[in-house]
């Protein structure tokens, strides 16, 4: 089944891990201290708010339409436009090249079925790429024409004055 570019950003704004839910393979939130200290280490280097600035479907540019990432330990959440849009569970592995990130939403338009992306994260720049659900998990950051991947960039949300 094909998502729509927006839904699938939403989706993968969420996290990333392999497993289902339901399987007992699917991460739950508070679990973070169950990943390797170099998965909690990453985990706390993404917490806090993002905002996408911009997001490539396919290999066309797309409006961001100001979705909102925020990750809590091993917990994510979208919001677009004030209102939560996909929430789930993520899991890291910055020890692969490219590092992995699998998104397990419990909440949004496909709960239980794995997002599976790859990410780079500098500094206040998170970068990420994602398949649609049950496609094999994208080896680099790129969206070309017919690949049917999203590629999104998100900035640190800088605190309300």
């Amino acid at each position: 089944m094909r998502h729509h570019p927006l839904t699938a950003l939403a989706l993968l704004l969420l996290g990333a891990s392999a497993g289902c839910h339901g399987s007992g393979a699917t991460p739950r939130g508070g679990e973070e201290s169950k990943q390797s200290s170099a998965s909690v280490v990453e985990l706390r280097r993404l917490a806090g708010t993002w905002e996408a600035v911009a997001k490539v479907y396919d290999g066309l540019d797309q409006p961001e339409e100001g979705y909102r990432l925020t990750v809590r330990g091993d917990a994510f959440e979208v919001v677009q436009r004030g209102k939560t849009f996909i929430k789930g569970t993520l899991r890291v592995d910055p020890s692969k090249q490219p590092a992995t990130l699998d998104f397990y939403p419990t909440q949004g338009d496909v709960p239980g079925k794995p997002l599976l992306a790859v990410y780079d994260l500098k500094d206040d720049e998170f970068r990420y790429c994602y398949v649609n659900p049950g496609e094999p998990r994208p080896g680099e950051l790129t969206s070309r024409r017919g690949s049917e991947r999203t590629l999104v960039t998100l900035r640190r949300a800088k605190p309300k004055q």
